[in-house]
């Protein structure tokens, strides 16, 4: 057999280097030579020394097979012991290909599924010998197995798998009574300082939407408000005036558009506008602000009519089918539902202490609902599953093992439908003293050729003092995706949303070259990755370090159906199965969000995508998931963001019983990682520092529910003078809790922290993967008593 002699030396060394630097108490060895019966195979697999590894390997081939996933291997139960932590080891070759499949690993106990996995970790598919590592924790059981599969088809082979107690995790812990040092005299500095300018002084007249026949005890005022706004257009007004009131606002699809206005300001005096419109026009808004520049918006609210249809609602289990196909829920905001016909989006699980998304041990039911409720009483209804829904499995073995009569969900009847405010193509805009109260879909939107933004004591929440209203936007509270940045956030309150905070990205692409100068793009969504003749695409290899080209958009031609895009280019595209591709047409970069406070939301606080960031004094608390998530990556069929990020600062900020599920890796307050192929493969780890000169200090930590902070695919990061204490029991304990855990990382300083001694937290100070971690410094850690 012949052998990549670089490939195999390289994997004997890093064989001698474990063998000697680390004692292991166990290992199970699986090479494929010994016949022991310590696994299962699939039937597309088979032992053999032709395409092997090393004298015998397992070999899968699913290139006739049928399927999107095809288990392969499995390691029978008993393997691993509960309660411990293993380093898993393996080698595979990637023999042939395509580039939409891979294979795959997970952890997870066979007789649960897919809700039991502890670690999902798609390996790339460069062709040659590789050889994967990762570590685990086993909890309190014995039926978690090594498992497996072909994502679609290809032949690849594995060899060599160690399954080993302990690894290459280091502990570096804080001491009592340690003295501060030195700290680094030139840390990253965060994004210059910018500003918002406001509108000139013009001659223009100044209206009032009154005159145009807007009045408070009209049913519906959409179209005087239409009527207003294009007056201001068209007599180049200064500003619009909205009487103080409540006014109702309903269109079948059309938005009300402020256009091609510039020094420009709409003052609400106060004002709300409650808008409703029909299920149609998937992510249309309510409030369309375009081609404005120099403009500001004071002193208004917009909210939707809750009295036709309520965007989600608190209800309790009062049933469920004991083959788990249906689940009986009873309205607790209504005697009577308002709107019989609404939609069952999902059911987020919630704390019956704070009835707030989000609380250890949790899980939320989604993505396998039929549409249709069936009412069994006027505020009771029976909601089911739809067999043809791709998480159908998932959702029965909720129903049938974890969901009990008694408990409390929040069930949003809508997603991404529309949305509350859409800022495009505009320039020097300010909100202030605004709020949005609710929206079917996200709250403030913006894209386009849009940059400087200012958010001035913004409030995207429930309006104070509002009953019966347990969200307020059903997706994003903010969402900013390919723009040009510049965004202001001071002195906000966002929060019970149904998703992420904050979320600033532009969106990747990916696909093949077809020939010298030719691409295609696959799972491509021009309404999610809008391109142009003329557009620098930089490519990307598939682990999202540079390919070493820049290219020119010449031509395209995009079929919707296919979701595919033809794209010739300016010059020869780099070789490569798989090319990531950030268009560099936008950037949302350099972002100042501070004084402000994010909260009690499903999902992250922020998710920072992009290059120049502040965070400074801000609060955090309860987000479902990590308080700020920094991410980059692409999947094969779901979402594809990022561009990486550089020169980011977190100073200031409290971090209050965050991340309350346990969400992510070692569950983290601040997550950093990539994701390829898959988004819901969070050990897919890049070694090229795509995220670098990150700066993470004087905040305070309060009540951890998993790490501070995971560090990976980086360069450049400092840990300073923050403060970490207050941690409560948990369920499940978590031997990293309250650490810095970091891998393929280089250069990171962890300085001058102080945490308060707990019992909850058995290692204070940095947790690495020795063989991934270049250049530390951890000094001037120290443990208080109280």
């Amino acid at each position: 057999m012949k052998h990549d002699s670089r490939l195999l030396l390289l994997r004997s060394l890093i064989i001698v280097f474990i063998a000697v630097s680390i004692a292991w108490s166990a290992t199970n060895i699986i090479d494929f030579d010994n016949g022991n019966n310590e696994y299962t195979t699939g039937s597309i697999a088979s032992i053999s020394g032709g395409n092997a590894i090393e004298g015998s390997s397992l070999v899968a081939d699913t290139r006739n097979a049928a399927g999107t996933w095809i288990q392969f291997f499995a390691s029978k139960p008993g393997l691993f012991k509960p309660n411990t932590e293993y380093t898993v080891i393996f080698d595979y070759k990637n023999i042939d290909l395509p580039p939409d499949s891979y294979l795959h690993c997970v952890i997870r106990d066979p007789s649960i599924g897919d809700s039991s996995t502890l670690k999902s970790i798609n390996l790339p598919d460069d062709t040659g010998l590789k050889t994967r590592k990762f570590t685990v924790r086993i909890p309190d059981n014995t039926s978690y197995s090594l498992i497996f599969f072909m994502h679609k088809k290809g032949l690849v082979s594995i060899d060599n798998i160690r399954i080993v107690e302990g690894g290459f995790v280091v502990k570096r812990t804080a001491k009592p009574d340690t003295q501060k040092v030195q700290e680094d005299a030139m840390p990253p500095q965060g994004p210059k300082m910018f500003s918002i300018d406001a509108p000139l002084k013009k001659n223009g007249p100044v209206l009032s939407a009154a005159d145009f026949g807007a009045d408070p005890a009209n049913p519906n005022n959409f179209e005087a408000f239409q009527r207003a706004a294009a007056a201001c257009r068209e007599r180049n007004a200064a500003s619009l005036v909205i009487p103080k009131g409540r006014y109702y606002l309903e269109s079948m699809e059309d938005t009300l558009q402020f256009a091609n206005l510039s020094n420009f300001t709409l003052d609400g005096q106060g004002s709300e506008l409650i808008f409703f419109r029909p299920r149609l026009k998937w992510g249309w808004p309510f409030f369309y602000i375009t081609n404005c520049h120099r403009a500001q918006f004071l002193n208004i609210a917009i909210d939707w009519n809750w009295e036709k249809m309520p965007l989600a609602s608190v209800v309790t289990v009062t049933a469920t089918g004991s083959n788990g196909d249906y689940i009986d829920c009873r309205f607790t905001e209504h005697e009577r539902f308002p709107a019989p016909d609404a939609m069952p989006r999902d059911l987020q699980a919630l704390d019956p202490k704070t009835m707030t998304v989000g609380f250890e041990g949790s899980s939320d039911i989604s993505e396998c609902f039929q549409e249709k409720m069936e009412w069994l009483s006027p505020n009771t209804a029976r909601v089911r599953l739809d067999p043809k829904s791709k998480s159908y499995g998932y959702g029965r073995f909720l129903l049938q093992k974890k969901v009990v009569p008694g408990m409390y969900f929040r069930m949003r009847h809508f997603n991404y439908d529309m949305g509350g405010l859409r800022i495009y193509d505009s320039t020097q805009i300010t909100l202030s003293n605004a709020a949005v109260y609710s929206s079917p879909g996200m709250g403030i939107f913006i894209s386009g050729d849009t940059h400087h933004i200012a958010f001035k004591n913004v409030r995207i929440a429930p309006k104070p003092g509002a009953s019966n209203r347990c969200i307020s936007t059903t997706a994003d509270h903010f969402h900013a995706n390919n723009s040009q940045g510049y965004l202001l956030f001071d002195g906000c309150d966002f929060g019970f949303g149904g998703d992420d905070c904050i979320n600033i990205h532009d969106n990747n692409f990916y696909g093949t070259r077809t020939g010298e100068r030719s691409f295609l793009g696959k799972h491509f969504r021009m309404w999610a990755t809008p391109i142009h003749e003329g557009d620098t695409i930089e490519f990307r290899n598939e682990d999202l370090s540079p390919a070493g080209v820049q290219a020119v958009i010449r031509s395209f031609s995009y079929d919707a159906k296919k979701e595919e895009c033809s794209i010739e280019f300016d010059r020869p595209v780099p070789d490569g199965k798989l090319l990531v591709c950030f268009n560099r047409r936008y950037g949302s970069h350099n972002y100042i969000i501070r004084n402000s406070y994010f909260h009690d939301n499903r999902a992250a606080g922020f998710r920072l995508q992009a290059d120049n960031g502040l965070a400074e004094n801000n609060r955090f608390y309860h987000n479902q998931m990590p308080a700020i998530r920094i991410e980059t990556g692409y999947s094969l069929t779901s979402w594809c963001e990022g561009y990486g990020l550089t020169n980011l600062v977190i100073r200031g900020n409290t971090f209050d019983s965050c991340n309350t599920v346990g969400n992510e890796e070692h569950g983290p307050v601040i997550h950093m990682s990539v994701f390829r192929k898959d988004t819901s493969s969070p050990d897919n780890k890049s070694p090229y520092p795509i995220f670098s000169d990150l700066l993470v200090e004087s905040n305070r930590f309060i009540n951890a529910a998993g790490t501070l902070m995971t560090v990976s695919s980086a360069g450049n990061v400092t840990i300073r003078n923050n403060k970490i204490y207050g941690e409560q029991a948990r369920m499940q304990t978590n031997a990293k809790r309250s650490a810095v855990y970091a891998s393929y990382t280089t250069n990171i300083s962890v300085i001058n922290n102080v945490w308060q001694a707990s019992p909850y937290v058995p290692a204070p100070g940095l947790i690495y993967e020795s063989d991934t971690i270049y250049g530390i410094r951890f000094d001037g850690n120290t443990v208080k008593q109280d």
